[in-house]
């Protein structure tokens, strides 16, 4: 009888979501981790999938985060996995943005006077609502704003307001939010590169 190679497992309870996520990759080729210190590397990318070595332990992370397992000690292979939307870590990131963006030149007024040219387009952005609205720098959201109209309304009144300001986003001190999943998913990328 020819016994099977030796094998090391490991089970970890994760949430239902990031379960699919990883299933979800397993025909994903791995790529090879970056060398140098992995986990300052995972952290600042916000990296969120599996990090493992072919013979040793594994981790999974998200947003930077060390959820399950220990980093493998030298090489390591990477298989990224692409998360669901949060609802909660875009609003998160907004007000983020906002407040940095305030910093660099009051956006309240401005924000509203944007706010009422785009209503027509998005209800949401009615300041008589106050759904959504941004008060001395801070980005406030209600509820009950549905994330398909939330993302869109966001962007639009974020870069009509960049605009009547003469700001461009590339020129702004946002590189802690640059790494983000959500700079990517928000449209933020595209501000770059049309100016805004």
């Amino acid at each position: 009888m020819r016994g099977l190679p030796r094998a090391s497992v490991s089970v970890w309870p994760l949430e239902a979501a990031a379960a699919k996520a990883l299933w979800d990759t397993r025909r994903v080729s791995p790529q090879q981790a970056p060398e140098g210190d992995l986990s300052a590397w995972l952290r600042q990318q916000s990296y969120s999938g599996f990090v493992y070595a072919p013979e040793g332990p594994g981790s999974f992370w998200r947003r930077g985060e060390l959820q399950r397992g220990e980093l493998p000690p030298g090489a390591a292979l990477l298989v990224p996995v692409r998360e669901p939307e949060s609802r909660e870590d875009l609003v998160e990131f907004w007000t983020q943005l906002v407040a940095l963006t305030h910093r660099q030149a009051g956006i309240d007024e401005t924000w509203r006077q944007a706010s009422i040219d785009l209503a027509g387009q998005f209800p949401s952005l009615d300041p008589f609502a106050r759904d959504i609205m941004v008060q001395t720098g801070e980005l406030t959201v209600d509820s009950d704003v549905a994330l398909n109209e939330l993302k869109p309304a966001l962007l639009s009144v974020y870069r009509l307001t960049l605009s009547r300001l003469g700001l461009r986003v590339q020129d702004l001190p946002l590189q802690a939010l640059r790494g983000r999943p959500e700079w990517e998913s928000s449209g933020l990328s595209r501000l770059e590169g049309g100016g805004a």
